[in-house]
This record gives C-alpha cells, structure tokens and sequence, in this order.
C-alpha cells in the first residue's frame, strides 16, 4: 500500500513529520485490514515522533485513529475518551469533515456500551451535520451506524431503509469495501425476514468482495452470518465449526464483534449450544478454532 512505501522511503525518514504521518496512515489502513494491535503500535510511534518534535499539529488525527483502532478491539469504555478529545480537537480547528467522523464513532462507543439511545442521537447529528456539506460518504457512515442501531432495536424495516439509502449513495464512488458491509447488513435483514435464499447470496456476495479486499474482519463477519443462518436451517454442526472459525479468525487480529453483529453471533451461539450436545459443541469449536483463514475459507465454501 502507499503508506508503507511512504515508510520505506529514505528521505521520509530522515524527516520527523513525513514518517510520522506515513505511521499514522499505515495504522488507519491497519484498522481497515482488521490488524487492530499493528495498527496501535503504528499511532504510538507516530504520536511519540511528534511528542519529540513538539509538534501538536496532527494530534487530532492520531487521537482519532487510536480510538477507532479500540473501538475495533472492543474496547469501548478506553475509546470514548480518546474520541472525545478528538472531537473537541477538530471543532477548534474547524475540521468539519473528521468532527462529524469523530461523532460517528462516539456514536459506535455508545452503541458498543449499551447507550442506544446515545448513539442514535450521535448519528442522527452526524447525518444532519453532512448532508449540507454533500459528503456521500460521510453521510453514508452516519446512516449505515444509524441502521445499526435500528438492527439491535429489532426495527429491522428501518434498518433496512438506512442501509439501501447507503448503498444509494455509493453506488458510482467505487468504494467495494463500504459497499461490501451494506451487503453484509442486508443479509441479516433478510435472515429476520426469513428470506434464507437472499440472506445467503447476500453474505456470500460480502464475502468474496472482503476476500479481494484482504478485509479479515469483513471475512470474519460474513462467516459468521453464514454461520447462524446454516445452523437455523437444521445445519447445526456445521454452523457451529464455521462459527467457531470466524470468532477465530477475528480474534488472531486483535478484533471483537462490532455492536450490531455481537448481538447477532451471541443469537447463534445461544441457538447452537441449544441445539448439540456439549461433547458435539465442544468438538466443532475446536475444529474451527484449529482452522487457518484460508482452511476457514474454504470451509464456508462447502455449504
């Protein structure tokens, strides 16, 4: 990627700034890969380059990429307080773009910590601060968390709109990877409406896109909704190893469950462990703990 040739380049290391920013952006890249604890380490050695050169000029930016980087580890109570500085930050600098993005992920915290009502008051505040500023995607992000929110409130119809509206809005941007999580969400709608057939085509569709895009937690979100959604169809077994699989393949990262999804593996696992013997559930949860990503991957594929 770009940034890692940034880092690479000798005369960016010879200049504090440059390297610094070429860490701090690798580290947001990281976080998108779903290599959360690389992604730290990047942000603490650009922030401790920074603190040497007494520069606070991109500590808003370093703020907010720690922030995100915990929110992605499940450590939402750690992040809040990152996001608020970062939030605070970009108003003073009048940073109107990455000050909606900041409330965006508070919203994530809120949601994250059980505070619904919170987080759709930050993403509604969040959709109405970008729309004037016609910043698709941005807008985008406010709405597909506001979905989110609508998806564990179980206003599964509304979810949807929120989520149609996002795909709507990025259809000629080329962003696959923002495209690949609406398809993902969709996929669930369609589960609680017990549209099987769609629910299937729609996770399976996410997850050869976040396989392309090397996107690990993507891949990891997708198996698990096959997961659940093969287990409610009678295929208990094999929903519980590829269940097992992609908790795994999330947790080698360094990664939890976002909000939405945690309440929907929690459903599955609860369903599964109804469903089999604790000899027959604790067997399938080794074989998919044993798998790699690619032995997972193929896996997913077999059903």
């Amino acid at each position: 990627m770009w940034s890692e040739r940034l880092l690479v380049a000798t005369e960016q290391k010879e200049s504090g700034v440059p390297h610094a920013l070429g860490l701090a952006s690798n580290g947001l890249m990281l976080i998108w890969q779903g290599e959360q604890d690389l992604a730290l380490a990047q942000f603490k050695e650009s922030q401790t380059i920074l603190q040497e050169l007494n520069n606070d000029q991109y500590k808003a930016l370093i703020t907010l990429g720690n922030g995100i980087a915990l929110i992605n580890k499940g450590n939402d109570s750690e992040a809040k307080p990152m996001l608020q500085q970062s939030q605070e930050l970009f108003r003073e600098q009048n940073q109107t773009f990455f000050y909606i993005l900041s409330l965006v992920h508070l919203g994530n915290v809120e949601l994250g910590l059980g505070n619904l009502e919170n987080a759709r008051a930050l993403h509604e505040e969040a959709q109405n601060k970008a729309r004037p500023i016609n910043e698709h995607w941005l807008l985008s992000f406010a709405l597909n968390n506001l979905g989110e929110v609508a998806r564990v409130q179980g206003q599964y119809e509304l979810a949807r709109k929120y989520y149609e509206e996002c795909n709507s809005l990025l259809t000629d941007t080329g962003d696959n990877g923002d495209k690949a999580r609406f398809v993902h969400n969709l996929g669930y709608i369609a589960q609680h409406e017990e549209e099987f057939e769609i629910a299937e085509t729609q996770f399976r569709t996410s997850l050869k896109m976040f396989r392309q895009l090397g996107n690990r937690r993507g891949m990891a979100e997708c198996m698990a909704g096959l997961a659940g959604l093969k287990a409610r169809q009678g295929q208990v077994k094999w929903g519980a190893v590829m269940l097992s699989a992609a908790e795994n393949v999330l947790m080698s990262s360094g990664g939890a469950w976002w909000p939405a999804d945690r309440v929907e593996v929690e459903r599955s696992q609860e369903m599964i462990r109804s469903a089999l013997s604790e000899e027959d559930h604790s067997t399938a949860q080794k074989k998919g703990r044993a798998m790699t990503l690619e032995q997972a991957l193929a896996f997913a594929s077999e059903s």
